[in-house]
């Protein structure tokens, strides 16, 4: 009976064939898997890469548009000698700047402001006030932080110091700098990167940030930088949203030191 002797051979393949076939389906299935993984992958990248290119092209409508808006005083919180100034109170006109350190308009902004400072001298009065956008920008909030810390040692000229280096190094990823660039950036610009690495381990200056960055958006601020030209003499104000070209931040300044 060759069909009875050939039972088990054929049990054997059957065997055999369905442990194949199972590691077939599972290979099918990894490779749905995988396929599916990457698609999603590639989806999100996609994503990402469009809110990227959205923002960068929100940031240059603000920074094309000449647009300033002439706003109360009052909703703006006052100059103390608690802010981080560059001149006097006393000045003709403050530049009140709520800003992000990784922001690349701001970079630009920042740019500008130092040439309107060293064109207008002691007319003009620039207070720096953080609003780290940590959703965009993953590290602005420990940068801010540390700007503070070096501000706690060396005052608002050491601010203005740390914080002009930190803007001329930054690419605007986010995460230009790790914590221990921004205490390696404080000693290279000869100020204590001990004592500003005690400050930041201790979360010292955070008060200060989070107030500035709830007034902002209180103030309705949409996104940075934002800015504001104060005349002191009667308090008339202009605001202003993105980096301006340098010859329309004049051109602002001249008429609040012109008209009536």
């Amino acid at each position: 009976m060759q069909r009875m002797s050939e039972r088990p051979n054929v049990i054997a393949w059957f065997r055999k064939n369905s442990l194949l076939g199972t590691l077939a389906v599972l290979c099918v299935v990894l490779s749905f898997l995988a396929g599916t993984f990457l698609l999603k992958s590639s989806n999100q990248t996609d994503r990402i890469a469009t809110l990227e290119a959205q923002l960068a092209s929100a940031g240059k409508q603000l920074s094309a548009s000449t647009e300033f808006k002439d706003i109360t005083k009052s909703l703006l919180p006052p100059v103390t000698d608690t802010d981080r100034i560059d001149g006097q109170r006393t000045a003709d006109i403050i530049l009140i700047e709520y800003s992000d350190l990784e922001c690349p308009f701001c970079k630009d902004l920042h740019a500008s402001i130092n040439q309107v400072k060293q064109a207008y001298g002691s007319k003009v009065a620039h207070v720096f006030r953080h609003l780290p956008v940590a959703s965009l920008h993953a590290n602005a909030p420990m940068e801010a932080e540390a700007a503070e810390c070096v501000a706690n040692q060396a005052g608002n000229a050491g601010f203005f110091t740390y914080i002009d280096s930190v803007f001329k190094g930054s690419k605007s990823t986010g995460t230009s700098y790790t914590e221990a660039d921004m205490q390696a950036l404080a000693g290279t610009l000869g100020f204590n990167a001990a004592e500003v690495k005690s400050c930041m381990d201790s979360d010292a200056t955070l008060a200060t940030i989070d107030a500035a960055v709830k007034k902002g958006k209180e103030l309705g601020i949409r996104g940075t930088p934002t800015w504001f030209l104060v005349r002191t003499s009667d308090g008339k104000t202009k605001q202003a949203e993105g980096a301006k070209p340098l010859q329309t931040i004049r051109d602002a300044i001249d008429s609040l030191l012109t008209e009536s």
